[in-house]
């Protein structure tokens, strides 16, 4: 039901994406924010089982980033937690890590700790428009 009145636009670009969130209840026009696909190639990655697997379900709505000595996959189908401070928290990512078996293998990354309490209260002022 909240989809209705807060929402988040992806748009494709030769680049990579604009993403942007938005309100009913703004008064600013909507804001996009540039996020690139990984200028690094990775192929690596791309000939890993769990990555053609998660490229069919993201359906090509994401962005690869080398974050903190790892590949992660950020499926950008559910938006963000968060504006983009620094590296934006999404929804959903995925880092791909070796397996046991000398492969490469994908899990759901883990997150920061986040304040759902605040979060709650930060999309209820932006409900009413504050």
């Amino acid at each position: 039901p909240l989809n209705c009145i807060l929402w988040n636009a992806n748009v494709k670009t030769s680049k990579g994406f604009l993403l942007a969130d938005y309100a009913l209840t703004d008064t600013s026009e909507i804001t996009f924010t540039q996020v690139e696909n990984s200028s690094e190639s990775y192929p690596e990655v791309r000939v890993s089982e769990d990555y053609q697997k998660l490229l069919a379900i993201t359906e090509g709505w994401y962005v690869m980033a080398h974050e903190k000595g790892r590949w992660v996959m950020h499926d950008l189908r559910f938006g963000f937690f968060d504006s983009f401070n620094q590296l934006p928290v999404f929804a959903i990512s995925y880092e791909f890590y070796q397996n046991g078996e000398g492969t490469l293998s994908a899990r759901e990354a883990t997150k920061e700790q986040l304040d759902g309490k605040e979060m709650m209260k930060n999309i209820g002022l932006r409900i009413l428009g504050k």
